[in-house]
């Protein structure tokens, strides 16, 4: 499965059963202190994939709703190794 990069996501749904992510990697970014998305909603998500066999790399940074230079790296830097990894 292709990998995902999750930027400020918050829970858009519970599933009753987890759907299944095994050998899926996902990386979430959140800021926090997001007004919009709080912080435990990103962990949740986070929980729910990982409840359904997905590889979650959860990285929360001091901040807000924005995106931040670093934060963008971040995705970079891991997309690059998830597709080395891959070849």
């Amino acid at each position: 499965p292709p990998p995902a990069a999750l930027l400020h996501a918050m829970v858009p749904f519970r599933p009753e059963t987890p759907p299944d992510l095994t050998g899926t990697h996902v990386l979430i970014t959140g800021g926090t202190d997001d007004p919009m998305i709080p912080r435990d909603q990103t962990e949740e998500l986070a929980a729910i994939l990982r409840a359904g066999g997905a590889d979650v790399e959860l990285e929360l940074a001091p901040g807000g709703h924005q995106l931040t230079a670093p934060e963008l790296e971040k995705v970079r830097d891991w997309l690059a190794e998830i597709l080395r990894d891959a070849s």
